[in-house]
């Protein structure tokens, strides 16, 4: 299975959202964006929303998940991405393990971006240990 990203919202200045579809069949995959883009601060928040099965389709969603954190350091200019998740969801650890987040220890916000809360866990991105 190949898979493609495309535009789902137009573009705005805070938020990108793409759609993740099976290249041949146009079968829609999941959806991953870029919202609270914070230019001046340089960081974003970062979701994934998978409707595949997710053990039959790991490789797209690692695949996803780094192209949409290549576009965000390389053509948007940040160097931060935070992501949050449901505590026990162990895929999408492993997946955001894969594309070397690391996992908050505590409970914050920065910048006015909410990053935790009951039953989620917060992740981060960060440009120069990713690339």
């Amino acid at each position: 299975m190949e898979a493609r990203l495309r535009s789902f919202l137009e573009p705005a200045t805070d938020k990108q959202v793409f759609v993740i579809e099976d290249s041949t069949t146009r079968e829609i995959l999941g959806f991953c964006g870029l919202f609270s883009i914070n230019q001046s601060n340089q960081c974003a928040q970062l979701k994934i929303l998978p409707t595949k099965q997710k053990m039959t389709a790991v490789d797209l969603y690692i695949d996803t998940l780094r192209t949409v954190i290549d576009h965000a350091f390389n053509d948007l200019g940040l160097v931060r991405l935070f992501v949050n998740i449901p505590a026990d969801d162990i895929f999408m650890t492993n997946l955001l393990g894969l594309c070397h987040a690391q996992k908050l220890k505590t409970e914050c916000s920065y910048k006015g971006l909410s990053l935790s809360g009951d039953g989620f866990e917060s992740y981060i991105i960060l440009k120069d240990q990713t690339y």
